[in-house]
């Protein structure tokens, strides 16, 4: 999983600019099914979220593409946006599945 900071202007717009995506970023860690101390892991906090996925693997250009898309519907439902977006790749019945996920303030 990938935590990134985006721009707090760009973060509100319906039509933000595509090369402030997917943003500055802050940590990145894996969740591995092992015992151990936990080093490394970056947890999705508890929350509300406005959530988007593929069931496929997204790369970087298609995830900020994707997260433009999902601002876009945040924005026009209303939400209130925080300015930073968690993504995160995992398997599911035995394929790959990029998922989006931006904290509603």
């Amino acid at each position: 999983m990938f935590c990134f900071e985006l721009d707090y202007q760009q973060a509100q717009r319906i039509d933000p600019d595509p090369d402030c995506f997917p943003g500055k970023l802050l940590r990145a860690g894996r969740k591995v099914q092992t015992e151990g101390d936990g080093q490394g892991n970056i947890l999705l906090p508890a929350g509300r979220y406005v959530f988007v996925q593929q069931r496929r693997a997204l790369d970087r250009k298609e995830c900020a593409y994707l997260a433009m898309e999902q601002q876009k519907d945040g924005l026009w439902e209303r939400h209130k946006l925080d300015n930073h977006l968690y993504i995160r790749f995992l398997y599911e019945d035995d394929s790959a599945v990029t998922q989006l996920f931006r904290p509603c303030a």
